[in-house]
């Protein structure tokens, strides 16, 4: 047995005819040249596993440089913090 269609006209009364649904708006489209290309932020701390992963290394090679001074890390609210910054090497072109 086929399922009843329900019809999408609003009924109205008697003798008046079935309004017609409302047409969609027109779209625009803004040309690729007057749009703006998105603001990257590069982040200025990142933490102890994001650095060792940058710089090639196992954090606990991270771990032994910061003992020996080679890179700072700071404390912010109990989560161990390295300056990007410091991750990059003179020279390195970055």
């Amino acid at each position: 047995m086929p399922k009843p269609t329900v019809s999408r006209n609003v009924a109205c009364s008697k003798g008046a005819l079935p309004t017609q649904p409302a047409p969609e708006p027109e779209r625009t489209y803004q040309s690729v040249d007057s749009v703006k290309a998105p603001l990257t932020l590069e982040p200025r701390y990142v933490r102890i596993p994001d650095a060792a992963r940058l710089l090639g290394i196992s954090r606990s090679k991270l771990y032994e440089a910061i003992a020996r001074g080679e890179i700072r890390r700071i404390r912010w609210g109990g989560v161990a913090l390295i300056a990007v910054a410091d991750l990059r090497v003179p020279g390195d072109g970055a």
